[in-house]
């Protein structure tokens, strides 16, 4: 649970580095970064695609 841990999360007192929330943070702007490019190079769906929201869900659901 990453609420114990104090790397990955928050740690039991709340000082936590919660490294895995910052690359998560990292890895959502990257993506909407290249949906950017996209809708700017005319790949993408216009300025409908540069709206979508990234949903992770570490359990595959």
């Amino acid at each position: 649970d990453s609420s114990y841990d104090a790397y990955w999360g928050s740690g039991q007192d709340g000082k936590g580095e919660n490294q895995l929330g910052r690359a998560l943070e990292r890895l959502r702007e990257k993506l909407r970064e290249e949906e950017v490019a996209k809708v700017v190079d005319g790949a993408g769906e216009g300025a409908k695609g540069a709206n979508r929201t990234l949903h992770l869900n570490p359990r595959g659901r």
